[in-house]
């Protein structure tokens, strides 16, 4: 008998419902940076693979001893692996600076690229660690907004890698929770015009609720 293996790719959004009788021994459950407690009390605390933003100005507070994000990480009762989508090459062509705040409450110029620190931090806990190469987000770019400065959102980006990586050709892929709204600095129509035709073509879906779920975004 074949068996339906699933990636569960879940936002963190209100858009979440109790999904625990749908996810079995062989799923994949995917997670992005810190989730809200209220998605984790609908979706349960597995975490098979975590993507974490890794540019400093959104990660830096998130890799400190006993940090919100840190506390969450020692909830997690199986072994996990925690993805950074954006090599630093890749965080030095896509912004690589941001404003960083003085004692002043002045605005400096800083470099928002610091991989090595922070790999080494996450692995001196004992998590394991990978960093996405690069061809993956700039053929995405290419395909999807070559003309903006904008950057490809996690949740976008681990979609496709799901889709691309031949490690997991014999899994379904599924969106659950996505609502494409919120940073700015992100083009959510374009990659919701790029993920509804993925849908429509059937190489993606979104996580159903029941028999009558329809299969869009």
């Amino acid at each position: 008998m074949k068996v339906n293996k699933k990636i569960i790719l879940i936002a963190n959004s209100e858009h979440t419902f109790d999904i625990n009788q749908y996810i079995t021994e062989t799923d994949i459950i995917v997670r992005f940076n810190l989730p809200k407690s209220t998605t984790l009390t609908k979706t349960g605390q597995r975490t098979d693979i975590l993507f974490l933003a890794n540019s400093v100005d959104v990660v830096q507070k998130k890799l400190k001893a006993n940090s919100k994000f840190i506390k969450f990480l020692q909830t997690i009762n199986n072994p996990f692996t925690i993805i950074f989508p954006y090599s630093d090459n890749l965080i030095k062509i896509n912004k690589p600076k941001y404003k960083k705040k003085t004692l002043l409450f002045f605005k400096i110029l800083t470099d928002n690229f610091n991989n090595i620190e922070y790999s080494n931090f996450l692995k001196g806990l004992g998590y394991t660690l990978e960093i996405l190469p690069d061809y993956y987000y700039l053929d995405l770019k290419k395909q999807v907004d070559p003309d903006t400065k904008n950057i490809l959102s996690t949740g976008f980006l681990a979609a496709n890698y799901f889709l691309n990586n031949p490690t997991y050709q014999d899994y379904t892929v599924y969106l659950h929770g996505f609502s494409f709204e919120g940073w700015d600095g992100h083009n959510w129509d374009k990659e919701k015009e790029y993920m509804n035709e993925m849908i429509k073509n059937h190489k993606i879906h979104i996580f159903p609720k029941d028999k009558n779920t329809i299969d869009s975004i």
